[in-house]
């Protein structure tokens, strides 16, 4: 939180002990309200939540329905942050119901579009294709809702509301058929929400069209475009002086400019990101972890420019760095196609099947990633066929193919079936605390697709399995044994080479 906000938390706070001493109870709940929303601001969703709690309490106690609804609102926001949508969904659905029950048609059209947002993260993160399907539907269906809402109160208020609430509909419809990948329509709507922007000064949302649509042709590959509307929103982002959003532009600008091999202007955008600053330390981790990807993948296409046609054997190396430096920062399309010449230089090579084990689980993984289930499992396969009798991680690779089956919505017998193998193959190596692993992964699957009969009859093997070999809670699997596959760099980067040094000064 940066000084001038730390300094309003607490003027705000001591605004409160104020009103509480004064009994006046409606002021503290406006105030909660008001902590609630800085909080939120930099992603301290849960002690926002707790906020916005004590505001629906007090309103409650005072029977203030628009104050209730709102409150409503803001908790299911935070839910929504803490990606716990199914409550998210009910506070927001009790919002919709509240501003109904009072005829106030403002809070209503802000309650459906809440909803059709939520349904749109959802999207992200549904399991199997059909989910994914429903969630979309329902956020379209509820920002359509919202859109005649809209239209009913065009007389009501303020024309640049009007306008506001417009944009912002229309710049949700066109997430939406993003995230269908229909680029036409997206497109479509984005362009209409930044017209009415444009035209009414709307610099907020303005910026928010002009970055949604520099992503959405960045996942398509119009990367003209991308950088052109990256531009547009790093001018909307200074109208705002907000240097949070120009980071932001700078950190997309960088990761669209290393798709198209210019590394000194992503270099250059990650240190102006670095230098703005960002809203939380998670974020500024992020920037680092993308600046040393983008070192990697400037070391390793310098090698590969200096090897030989015939040079297989170290474009292997060369390749897996490409490949592992383009999923850091989230390009999994790239890292494929460098996992897969990793591959095939391997192949060539006549590589034995222990050296194949690696690139297959890079593939899997990254596919995976990518929301390739069905391919990521083939690479699993593939890696399993390589191991001979190494039953430990067997094991560990039916998980990886039992988690890619959940999140491509499989059935249950399915799903199981791979559980049941990964606890074959950890017996077969005496691995008790594996085999505890796997029941204890078990039974959060049939709680999930609500088998009480096979969740009781797991849990009482868990049990005896814990009991007969003494496994407690803190001699379980460590994160490193229940991932061991996995392997980080070493990567002795500084924070300092993110400064704006001598090279990026030579650059402006």
């Amino acid at each position: 939180m940066d000084i001038l906000d730390e300094k309003e938390l607490e003027k705000l706070k001591r605004e409160r002990k104020k009103a509480e001493k004064k009994d006046n109870l409606k002021e503290v709940a406006q105030i909660c309200n008001c902590i609630g929303e800085l909080l939120v601001k930099y992603g301290r969703f849960h002690e926002a939540k707790e906020e916005h709690e004590k505001e629906l309490a007090i309103s409650e106690a005072l029977e203030d329905t628009i104050g209730s609804a709102v409150a409503c609102r803001k908790i299911g926001e935070c839910y929504c942050g803490m990606d716990q949508y199914d409550k998210a969904l009910q506070f927001q659905q009790r919002h919709l119901e509240l501003s109904r029950s009072c005829g106030n048609l403002l809070e209503e059209q802000r309650a459906l579009a809440t909803i059709g947002r939520t349904y749109l993260f959802q999207c992200d993160s549904a399991r199997g294709k059909q989910n994914i399907v429903k969630a979309s539907k329902q956020a379209e269906e509820a920002f359509c809702k919202s859109l005649t809402a809209c239209e009913n109160l065009k007389q009501e208020v303020k024309n640049v509301e009007y306008m506001e609430m417009k944009a912002r509909l229309y710049l949700n419809l066109g997430l939406v058929f993003d995230g269908r990948g229909d680029t036409r329509q997206c497109a479509e709507y984005m362009k209409k929400a930044i017209t009415i922007s444009e035209q009414h000064h709307l610099y907020s949302d303005l910026y928010r069209c002009q970055y949604s649509l520099a992503t959405m042709y960045q996942r398509n590959n119009n990367f003209s475009q991308a950088l052109r509307f990256l531009e547009s929103a790093l001018k909307s982002a200074l109208k705002l002086k907000d240097k949070y959003l120009e980071s932001d532009v700078y950190v997309q600008k960088a990761l669209v400019c290393i798709q198209v091999g210019d590394i000194p202007t992503s270099k250059h955008s990650l240190k102006k990101a670095h230098k703005l600053g960002s809203p939380t330390p998670e974020e500024t981790e992020r920037i680092v972890k993308y600046f040393k990807a983008v070192g990697k993948i400037e070391e390793a296409t310098t090698s590969l420019e200096g090897l030989p046609p015939d040079g297989n054997a170290s474009k292997i190396k060369i390749y897996e760095q490409l490949g592992d430096g383009a999923a850091e920062i989230g390009n999994f399309k790239q890292a494929l196609e460098f996992y897969h010449k990793m591959l095939d230089c391997s192949i060539d090579e006549q590589s034995p099947g222990k050296d194949l084990i690696p690139i297959y689980i890079s593939l899997a993984q990254t596919y995976a990633d990518n929301k390739q289930y069905g391919k990521a499992v083939e690479y699993y396969n593939k890696e399993k066929e390589c191991r001979v009798e190494d039953y430990g991680q067997i094991c560990r690779t039916w998980l990886n193919i039992a988690e890619c089956q959940e999140l491509d919505g499989k059935s249950y017998d399915d799903v199981s079936m791979c559980y049941m193998k990964a606890f074959e193959c950890a017996r077969k190596a005496n691995h008790y605390k594996l085999q505890v692993h796997v029941l204890k992964s078990l039974v959060e699957v049939q709680k999930y697709y609500k088998q009480k009969t096979h969740l009781k009859q797991t849990e009482r093997k868990l049990d005896n399995i814990k009991t007969k070999y003494d496994v407690g809670s803190d001699e379980e699997l460590s994160e490193e044994e229940r991932d061991s596959q996995r392997s980080d760099d070493v990567d002795n980067l500084s924070i300092s080479e993110l400064s704006e040094s001598g090279e990026v000064q030579s650059m402006m």
